[in-house]
Formats: C-alpha cells, sequence, structure tokens
C-alpha cells in the first residue's frame, strides 16, 4: 500500500470489493436478480419479531401500538458451519447482528480477491452506519435493572390491600421470569460502536472504527467519513457499511408518527401511504484509486462527488425540505463530474406521499438547468424491492447503482399502478422505468446519483 505520508489529497476513491445481506437476498447474486425482477419482499412479521396481542392495533393513533405489521426481513445466517472463518466468540455471540455484519464484511474483502485474514495492510479503518443492534441489547438492560422495577410494586395502591409477604413473592418471581430469559453473560460488547468494532476485530485491524447515527441517512454518512479518511491519509484501506434491525419498537414509533404503511411499499405511487421497515447488512471495502491499481485489485466505481447538508430549522422533526436536500446535491456536483453526465439517479423515496414528492422537486430543481431540453434522467428506489432498511438504506442503495453499472443495465420500478398526482411528472427531466433497459455509458462513463435523507433533515448525496 501507499504510504500514507505521500498521498495526494483528494485522490479518487475506488470500491473494489463488495457484499451484502438483504431481505430475499443473500448475497450479490441475489440482490441483482431481485432488483432485476422488481419483486418485493414484504411479508407479514413472525410472531417472534412482533407481539401482535401487546404491540398490534390495526387502528391508528393508538399509543403504544402498531397499526403495520409488515416488514423485510432477511434469512437468518448459520454460523456453526465449519466453512465460517469468524472468530469463535463472534460465532456464539448473543446478539447475531454483530457476526452478520463482520460476515458480510469479509464477502466483501472476499470480493475484492483479498483473504479477510490476511489483509495486505493493518491500517483499516471500520465505518458502519448503525444506531443499535437487535431488542436483545435493550432487554439486557431491563434484566440488569428488574430488580429496582420489581421495587415499584410496593409503592402501587394495589399494594396496600396485599401483604407485605406476597409482594416480595410476586417481586422475586418477577426478577426470576425476567433474567432467566436472557443468557446469563451480559460482558459481550451491545452497543451502538461494537457493530464497527467487532468488523474492526475480526479482521485484525488497527485503523480507527467508529458507527454514525445519522438516521436513515446514516451509511451514507459513514461511507462519507470513510472516503475523507482515506483521501485524508489517514488509513489505507476502509470498510464502509450499514446495518439495521427491524425492531418492533420502531414500528411503534413510526406508527405514533403515522409514517408507515399497513398495505405496502409503493414509492412514487397515488397509493402509497407510507414507508415498510425492512432491515440488512451492506459493506463496501475501499481504497484509493492508485492503490488498487498497483494491488490489481478489481475497480466496481470511483467516487467522484460526495454532499453532505442538514435542514436547519424546519417546520418538524419529520417534515423534509427541499432546500436542505439540493444543497446536499449542490455540493456532491464540484469536481469534473457534471450532472449532465449523470445517466441514473437512486432516489430514498420512502414511500410517503410528502417526502417523495418533495425529493423530486429538489432533483428537478438541482438538475434541469443542466439537463438537455427533452432529456429524463431514470429514477429508481431499492425500498420499492426491499423496504426501508433504515440505517443501511442510503448504502443499499449505492450498491444496487454499483451493479447496474456493472450490468449496464437500468433496473426497474414495479408495483406504481397511478402516478403519485402531487407530482408533474411530464414537466420533470426525470422518469421511473417500469422495465429494465440498457444502460449506455457517457462521456463520463456509467454515472449514478445516490440521495438519502433522515429525520430531522439530514441529507446526502453521493456519485
Amino acid at each position: 500500500m501507499a504510504n500514507t505520508q505521500n498521498v495526494r489529497v483528494g485522490e479518487p476513491i475506488a470500491v473494489i470489493g463488495r457484499g451484502c445481506h438483504l431481505p430475499g437476498a443473500a448475497g450479490l447474486d441475489a440482490y441483482w436478480q431481485l432488483i432485476l425482477s422488481g419483486r418485493c419482499t414484504q411479508a407479514p412479521l413472525p410472531p417472534e419479531r412482533l407481539d401482535r396481542d401487546l404491540l398490534y392495533d390495526r387502528r391508528k393513533g393508538v399509543r403504544n401500538k402498531t397499526y403495520a405489521d409488515l416488514g423485510c426481513l432477511v434469512e437468518p445466517m448459520d454460523f456453526s458451519n465449519p466453512g465460517c472463518r469468524l472468530p469463535h466468540a463472534l460465532k456464539v455471540h448473543p446478539e447475531p447482528l454483530y457476526p452478520t455484519l463482520a460476515a458480510v464484511a469479509f464477502d466483501s474483502v472476499d470480493d475484492a480477491g483479498i483473504d479477510p485474514l490476511d489483509m495486505p495492510t493493518d491500517n483499516l479503518g471500520v465505518y458502519i452506519g448503525h444506531t443499535r443492534a437487535g431488542n436483545l441489547a435493550g432487554d439486557l438492560a431491563f434484566a440488569n435493572y428488574i430488580d429496582q422495577v420489581a421495587g415499584l410494586l410496593d409503592r402501587t395502591p394495589a399494594a396496600e390491600s396485599i401483604l407485605a409477604d406476597r409482594v416480595r413473592d410476586v417481586q422475586e418471581r418477577l426478577i426470576s421470569d425476567v433474567r432467566g430469559a436472557y443468557p446469563d453473560d451480559c460482558t459481550s460488547p451491545m452497543g451502538a460502536s461494537s457493530s464497527a468494532r467487532c468488523v474492526s476485530d475480526a479482521l485484525r485491524a488497527s485503523g480507527p472504527y467508529m458507527t454514525f447515527n445519522a438516521a436513515c441517512a446514516s451509511s451514507t454518512q459513514a461511507l462519507i467519513q470513510a472516503v475523507y479518511a482515506l483521501q485524508n491519509g489517514r488509513v489505507d484501506m476502509a470498510i464502509a457499511g450499514g446495518a439495521s434491525y427491524c425492531h418492533s419498537d420502531t414500528l411503534v414509533l413510526f406508527s405514533q408518527a403515522q409514517s408507515l404503511s399497513a398495505n405496502g411499499t409503493r414509492p412514487w405511487d397515488a397509493a402509497a401511504d407510507g414507508l415498510v421497515v425492512g432491515e440488512g447488512y451492506v459493506s463496501l471495502l475501499l481504497c484509493r484509486l492508485s492503490d488498487a491499481i498497483d494491488g490489481g485489485y478489481p475497480v466496481h466505481a470511483v467516487f467522484s462527488g460526495l454532499g453532505l447538508s442538514s435542514d436547519g430549522k424546519g417546520k418538524s422533526l419529520w417534515a423534509p425540505r427541499k432546500v436542505g436536500q439540493m444543497l446536499a446535491i449542490n455540493r456532491a456536483y464540484q469536481g469534473e463530474v457534471r450532472r449532465r453526465d449523470v445517466g441514473y439517479i437512486e432516489a430514498h423515496a420512502t414511500s410517503t406521499q410528502v417526502g417523495d414528492a418533495t425529493e423530486i422537486e429538489a432533483i428537478a430543481a438541482s438538475y434541469q438547468d443542466e439537463i438537455p431540453a427533452g432529456s429524463r434522467i431514470p429514477i429508481g428506489s431499492v425500498k420499492a424491492n426491499i423496504g426501508h432498511t433504515l440505517e443501511t438504506a442510503g448504502i443499499a442503495g449505492v450498491l444496487k447503482c454499483l451493479l447496474a453499472i456493472e450490468h449496464q443495465t437500468i433496473p426497474p420500478v414495479r408495483h406504481i399502478e397511478t402516478p403519485n398526482p402531487k407530482i408533474d411528472w411530464d414537466c420533470l427531466p426525470l422518469e421511473v422505468p417500469t422495465e429494465a433497459r440498457a444502460w449506455r455509458p457517457g462521456k463520463q462513463g456509467w454515472v449514478a446519483g445516490v440521495n438519502a435523507f433522515g429525520i430531522g433533515g439530514l441529507n446526502t448525496h453521493v456519485v
């Protein structure tokens, strides 16, 4: 690898490896076939992922309940396979999110033709978009404090009519039942940063590892920071990724904002009424382009523009702002690649009426002055296939574009029966392809732009 002291600041950064484990797609080939077919993986959540008696009510506006019970889930991985190269402690980790992410990171290294256990450098940085793991981390915290919670029982009005020894008996049984349901060993790393740490440890890296919580823009925020670290010579290689888990409490949260759909994910459709929560894992292995060429690694794409912005003061936490989104897009096009070179746009498009319309307006306003009259850029959203994978959403869109470039194909967007009437499609330099088509390169080759936004106005655009 190049001596980091001799790195040219701003050098192009290449994607040399890719890995994924997404709903209906345990690997790159399966992901591309899913996208190409236009199939959607949404299904009713199984009982072990949503306690309907406790948390479900089809009526909207019921406190502490979800009115939607759909989700897009991944298939669990089997880490008992003798061929699994993860460290033993990670294979038996009580929270499966961490070994799953590490396994996907290994896949991305394999994709580059590199042995994950014999990396060409230990100065590898790990940058993961992730907020927390599965339900287990919260449940373990609850189990640790259950004795304090149980102690509140004797302060309830009902306790006045119950003998003290009966109250203590109820407390003891409650504590025993709760703690008996979870592992005795609570020392395994469970915090948000543990996702990046587990990947770093598994790859025997000595570079920095960190996680990013930018809501639904977390993974693209992580990706952008990984690119900056490489360009500034802080690391020689980087893993950029996202990890997300479909929580029942996430459904309850989004139901309180009435941004979920009980009917299905339909970006840009007139019947779109909210998002469907998905989960998934994506990892990209990055290095400087010169190092990729010197090392003989495959170059799947090069990042040519990165844009970050925040909305500032807005109407509310949930209301997107066109101006803020435009700012991120505009900041991404300050190099040689221009908007007129873009052949495909992967939108955030969560399947909400206001959000989808606002994003289309922002893209159109940012692009239209550079697009030749009469031209239309194809636009899509993988949320039509795998739902909204939350922290992983942005990098899942980046990976979709990498595969579309590899196959030189514009993928289709299905499930649109009637286009959203709030969007004036006839006046926009954009179109939604309903069938797959050949993607021919422009003067700058195959160029794609990817949007990802988070609640609160956290905006990213990657070219």
